[in-house]
């Protein structure tokens, strides 16, 4: 019994961090910054993948993904 309640705090855990990552994403304005880093971050998607399903070059998505890092604020706990 106690190692199954470990596990579901476990679950609630991660599911308390992907709904952190997921306002975090919406929260950033650009939404060209939001699908790079849904795709890495929420669909765990490689570099590669999002160049091509974003029609553009691996170095413009790492443009694109240093701006969008610059742009995200993290919430203080």
């Amino acid at each position: 019994r106690l190692a199954s309640a470990r596990g579901l705090g476990d679950v609630y855990k991660r599911q308390d961090l992907k709904r952190d990552i997921v306002r975090t994403i919406k929260s950033v304005q650009n939404p060209e910054y939001q699908i790079i880093l849904e795709l890495r971050y929420l669909c765990f998607k490689t570099w590669e993948e999002i160049a091509v399903q974003m029609n553009c070059s691996i170095d413009n998505v790492f443009k694109i993904r240093k701006n969008a890092l610059k742009s995200v604020v993290i919430p203080e706990s």
